[in-house]
Formats: C-alpha cells, sequence, structure tokens
C-alpha cells in the first residue's frame, strides 16, 4: 500500500516580486488608482475646509467629520477589493465602491483590529506589533471571503504563522516607499500607496492561494 504525502508546500513571499506586482498593476490601471487615491485625500481634507467656513459648532463639525470618515472607509474597502482584482489582472471598476452588504463587517473588523494594535502600542509596543502581524489580514478575508469576524481573525492568524518577520519587513518597506511618497507635497503618494497595497493584496494571495469562498 502506498502512503499518501500530506506534505503542504510552505508559501514563499518576496518583498521584490510583492513590489513588481504593486506596480504593473498601478501602471495598468494608474487613472483609476489615481482617483482612488485622491478622494481619500479630498474627503479627508474637506471637513476641515466646511469647519473653517461655517464654524465649529457643537454638532455640526462631529456629523460633518463623520460623514466623511464613512465616504473613506467606502472608498479604502474598495479599494481593497480591487486590488485583489489587479494581482489577477482583472479589471477594477468603479462598482467596488458600492458593495455596502460588507461594509459593516468591514469596519468593525478594522475597528477591533485597530483597537488591538494601538492598545498593545500603548502597552508595551511589542504586542501591538505582534497583535498587528498576527491579525493583518483579517480585513481582507471579510472583504475576500465574506468571514465571519471571528474566523477572520483566527484564519488570519493561521495564514501569518512563520512568516512574520517577513510580513514585517514589508510593513517597513511600505512605510518607507510611502514616506517618500509624502515629500513634494504628497504628490507622491497617488503612485506609492497603490503600489503597496497591491503588492500587500499579492502576499495576501500567495499566503492564502487553495481559499474557498464563503456563501
Amino acid at each position: 500500500m502506498v502512503k499518501k504525502s500530506h506534505s503542504h508546500h510552505k508559501p514563499q513571499i518576496s518583498l521584490n516580486v510583492a513590489i513588481q506586482k504593486g506596480w504593473e498593476a498601478t501602471a495598468h490601471y494608474l487613472g483609476f488608482y489615481i482617483t482612488l487615491v485622491l478622494l481619500i485625500v479630498l474627503f479627508s481634507l474637506i471637513p476641515s475646509v466646511i469647519e473653517g467656513l461655517f464654524g465649529d459648532t457643537k454638532w455640526f463639525a462631529p456629523t460633518v467629520r463623520g460623514v466623511f470618515v464613512i465616504l473613506i472607509a467606502l472608498v479604502t474597502l474598495g479599494m481593497l477589493r480591487t486590488t485583489l482584482k489587479s494581482v489577477d489582472r482583472e479589471e477594477p471598476t468603479i462598482i467596488e465602491l458600492f458593495h455596502l452588504h460588507l461594509f459593516a463587517r468591514y469596519v468593525l473588523v478594522s475597528v477591533l483590529y485597530l483597537a488591538m494594535f494601538v492598545g498593545g502600542l500603548v502597552l508595551f509596543i511589542v504586542p501591538g506589533i505582534y497583535w498587528g502581524l498576527k491579525y493583518q489580514f483579517a480585513t481582507y478575508l471579510v472583504i475576500d471571503e465574506r468571514m465571519s469576524i471571528v474566523k477572520a481573525f483566527e484564519e488570519s492568524a493561521k495564514m501569518v504563522k512563520t512568516h512574520e518577520w517577513d510580513l514585517f519587513a514589508y510593513w517597513l518597506l511600505m512605510f518607507m516607499l510611502n514616506f517618500m511618497g509624502l515629500l513634494f507635497f504628497g504628490i507622491g503618494l497617488v503612485i506609492t500607496m497603490p503600489v503597496t497595497i497591491v503588492g500587500y493584496s499579492y502576499i495576501y494571495k500567495q499566503l492564502r492561494p487553495d481559499k474557498t469562498k464563503a456563501a
């Protein structure tokens, strides 16, 4: 009787390939990604402009900021969805910004992730970095596979295991590239932001090649 092998091939992460894929997709869909980044920047600036024009009242300023925070979250959700498509060379569309059935779950996962990350940094720094690395793909799993919140965090931890240092290196690379993009009045961000996010989506795909879509 021949025994079946149950060995699993360990996915490899290449930072160079990730950035290359990010650059190729960004260059191919340049106008689309420039539009998304400009929307995020615009939605970030408008509340301050409105407050300057109409004043900072008790209810008006928080309401305006709340509306634009929601808009930024929608665009960010759409950007993550489109970068996943770009990795597979599928045409990204503006429709991806309006998948409202995923929005509430995406926001909840993002808030929980941010709370763990920032809370860990406030405590002793190292726990924040560790939790940030461990659960970094929870939002992707909600968006890409429509997982429940708890399942998304559990699966992210499994994906990241043994790849922590590679992913931390990519975090540093993302920070350096986007910091350089901030130079010259932030103009470079319209290129560096989509390049690094598409590269991040490529890494996600590399770590989860045999995914099964949730119903």
